[in-house]
């Protein structure tokens, strides 16, 4: 019962994860470099090129839930990233969001995951964007689907790439 307990417990919290960072479009497989560099007029100057660079990562990280890759998870966060979820402790630095993503990975299995960006404001290397979720995995024999909503800061790094820096989330109410 203590493992179910603790199964639940991170069902709970695995929503919180999927909800951040992810886009509805269907997902390519992930290239080696998890944050590829866009062109500068598109990612670094443009707004609308700088959600398509967002909307890149959300697919990859869309498959790394899928996949159950914490490693791969993690690479998409900036070392300084803070990921804070209701019921549990501040994950502080990719190390921590890594550990985080593991233990998650090693409880449940993602079978779907569906995200509406709703938008995307951009602040000089910083990026603010705000959606919508609805996700699907596996628990203790169970499978779960959930809805939710999340504001995620990226930032621009000094090579270009946009990389998580806060990520926030929380469920929704059960669809009537």
């Amino acid at each position: 019962m203590l493992f179910h307990r603790r199964a639940l417990r991170l069902s709970l919290l695995v929503p919180a994860l999927a909800l951040s960072a992810c886009d509805a479009s269907p997902t390519p497989a992930a290239p080696a470099d998890p944050a590829p560099r866009a062109s500068a007029a598109a990612a670094n100057d443009d707004p609308a090129g700088v959600r398509r660079a967002i909307e890149q990562n959300n697919a990859r990280l869309i498959r790394t839930f899928l996949d159950g890759d914490a490693d791969a998870a993690a690479a998409l966060f900036a070392e300084d990233a803070m990921l804070l979820f209701p019921g549990m402790e501040l994950l502080e630095g990719r190390a921590a969001i890594r550990q985080g993503f593991a233990g998650i990975f090693g409880a449940v299995r993602y079978t779907d995951v569906v995200a509406d960006v709703r938008e995307v404001q951009v602040f000089g290397d910083y990026a603010v964007e705000v959606g919508t979720s609805r996700f699907t995995y596996q628990v203790g024999g169970q499978t779960v689907t959930e809805r939710g909503k999340y504001v995620v800061t990226w930032k621009r790094q000094p090579a270009g790439s946009w990389l998580i820096h806060r990520d926030v989330s929380n469920g929704s109410p059960p669809a009537q």
